[in-house]
């Protein structure tokens, strides 16, 4: 029999894993104390074990994922040699730390798309292993993690579905309970209590229990509430993320046992459904090698020799081998940056009318385009990203970027880029941090900043004056998911846009601009003003073509060393030209928060 019960949380970023992990310690459950820091997104703190943290965030590395990825995770790949040696190191951790504990539990939201990894733990451990599952209305997901860290809903919906759907048959057959993250801040006694029952654990002292419940326990807390009538008001959300909630709402609620033949067949299908649209939208991790065609083959690592790394673990400044990434070709690197809706689109269309300039859209976003970064990675030998170094990492973006080059010259539609002189990506703040190697200091100069700086890749800044305007652009859009203003394109309602959120956004872009710009000093910058630039749109010739003056096309078009030939070739004609004082339904309590707050001076450009 085993000696040892180990109550496992899991459950969805956001989804309230850190107070229900909370709630189980007042249950007499051992937590360990060695947890990752509070932060101002969760200052009653995260109560996850750093060890723990940090092996599942290598163990996601190795199938090339981070928290936020959506691939898929192929079978082969749970028996590679790497995730042996970290099943190795979580029984180490188990065995020292928690194992001798009689009851204990730890919990991390990346440990539910990891269960087939930590099954097999418990199994060689012999453990008793039992859990709760935290679920949360995804709309309040959505809206949380649209407060921290800016991620459109469509996003959050789609790692929702990742998290909680393909694994969650690994636990059918243990004794398991679902917990709602409302239910739980609106009667956390009668929460704790089901969960007691469920896995037969002890109900804990009273005043362990009263100190949770009005010590800890604070409802204002919980920034963002849905219900499901809210549902029928917001048409992006994925059906399936909506049936697979509300089928978990029904174990949460007492309503169907765990253990229902109906809920299983329902869980079936949901799971069929959403792993074949998880993989309609993103390359597949596998275990078997994919066919290579690129311009160069390395040795035995898969990588050419061609850099001169000379770093140490954790550092940030090193020896980069410091060439033009394109020697040889003519062509430069341009990397537009900004934030969402500050005008990245408009500027693409406007650079693509140049017949010596090419630029992709969102290459580290989902999308079915060859050139973008996750369907390079299929062509790619399995385990080769994230590399371990900063040297391999380099290696494998100068790789990638002549692939790009590659599709551009040989593939584009529409038009003859054979003979262009500059390429370009689009890159988001949010995500210049992802591309790095797993040596790499996360908390200095993103890896992709001082790459492109060794490259002499020139940096174009997609700014927006009005980040009022720019953080309602981008809430609107993920409300109405009407990303792009191309001609045909409609707004047939009014849309509310919470005061709070709305600033929020707005610091958070200030935030990650300002941070941006500290990072890229060195680099070569070039800043495109969204007003600027709809500026020049208005000079615009009757054939489309753009005059020649002062503004952000001039100082690119001089920065890649190409003369001034830009159009506006109708593709985007301001489709959508509707003020916010007509797309808002609550502008004047929005006006009146922004005269409130740091913003206040924008607060009459709503109208």
């Amino acid at each position: 029999m085993p000696s040892s019960q180990g109550v496992i949380v899991l459950g969805m970023h956001r989804s309230g894993t850190s107070v229900l992990t909370r709630g189980l310690q007042s249950l007499g459950v051992f937590l360990g104390d060695e947890f990752l820091s509070t932060r101002p997104d969760n200052p009653t703190g995260y109560w996850e074990d750093r060890v723990i943290v940090g092996l599942n965030e290598r163990l996601l590395g190795q199938f090339g994922l981070n928290w936020e990825g959506i691939s898929l995770i192929g079978d082969a790949q749970w028996q590679s040699a790497g995730v042996q040696a970290l099943q190795d190191e979580a029984i180490e951790r188990l065995q020292s730390y928690f194992i001798p504990h009689a009851l204990w539990s730890f919990k991390d939201p990346r440990t539910i798309r990891l269960l087939p990894f930590w099954r097999a733990v418990f199994r060689r451990l012999d453990v008793d292993d039992r859990y709760v599952l935290a679920i949360r209305n995804p709309l309040s997901i959505a809206k949380s993690l649209l407060r921290r860290q800016a991620m459109d809903a469509a996003t959050s919906h789609m790692i929702s579905l990742v998290y909680l759907v393909p694994y969650l048959h690994e636990i059918a057959a243990r004794p398991f309970v679902v917990v709602d993250y409302d239910l739980l801040v609106a009667e956390p006694r009668e929460q704790l209590a089901r969960v007691q029952r469920a896995l037969g654990l002890p109900f804990g002292e009273a005043a362990e229990i009263e100190r949770f419940t009005t010590g800890f326990l604070d409802p204002r807390l919980r920034h963002t509430y849905a219900g499901f009538d809210d549902f029928d008001t917001i048409p992006y959300v994925s059906p399936l993320i909506r049936e697979a909630y509300v089928w978990l709402s029904q174990l949460a609620t007492d309503q169907l046992p765990t253990d229902s033949p109906a809920f299983w067949t329902a869980w079936k299908r949901i799971r069929t459904a959403a792993e074949a649209l998880i993989a309609s939208r993103t390359a597949p991790v596998t275990g078997e090698a994919a066919p290579r065609a690129t311009r160069n083959e390395g040795a035995e690592s898969g990588l050419p020799e061609t850099c001169k790394n000379t770093s140490q673990p954790g550092h940030h400044e090193f020896s980069f081998s410091d060439r033009n990434l394109f020697d040889g070709t003519g062509v430069r690197l341009f990397v537009v940056i900004g934030a969402q809706r500050a005008g990245a689109n408009l500027l693409r269309e406007i650079l693509n009318s140049h017949e010596q300039l090419a630029m992709l859209g969102e290459i580290l976003s989902p999308s079915s385009a060859p050139a973008h970064w996750q369907n390079f990675l299929k062509g790619q030998a399995p385990g080769i990203f994230p590399p371990s170094s900063p040297r391999e990492t380099e290696a494998l973006l100068d790789r990638y970027f002549d692939y790009v080059l590659y599709r551009i010259r040989n593939y584009w539609l529409g038009a003859d880029k054979s003979r262009c002189r500059a390429i370009g990506v689009d890159i988001k703040y949010y995500q210049l941090r992802r591309l790095a190697p797993a040596e790499w200091n996360r908390g200095t100069t993103p890896f992709l900043l001082s790459y492109l700086r060794s490259r002499g890749a020139t940096l174009i800044h997609a700014t927006r004056r009005n980040v009022i305007q720019c953080a309602l652009s981008a809430l609107i859009a993920a409300q109405g998911n009407l990303w792009h203003n191309y001609e045909g394109a409609v707004v047939d309602r009014r849309f509310a846009v919470a005061p709070e959120t709305c600033l929020e956004y707005a610091r958070t872009i200030v935030r990650d601009r300002d941070a941006f710009l500290d990072s890229a000093k060195g680099c070569k910058v070039v800043e495109s003003c969204y007003e600027d630039l709809t500026g020049q749109l208005a000079g615009a010739a009757a054939g489309g073509e753009l005059p020649d003056a002062p503004g952000p096309l001039r100082d690119i078009a001089q920065a890649l060393g190409v003369p001034f030939g830009f159009r506006c070739d109708g593709r985007i004609r301001g489709a959508i030209n509707v003020p916010y004082s007509e797309l808002l339904s609550n502008l004047e309590e929005l006006s009146a928060a922004l005269k409130e707050s740091e913003f206040s001076v924008l607060a009459t450009t709503l109208s």
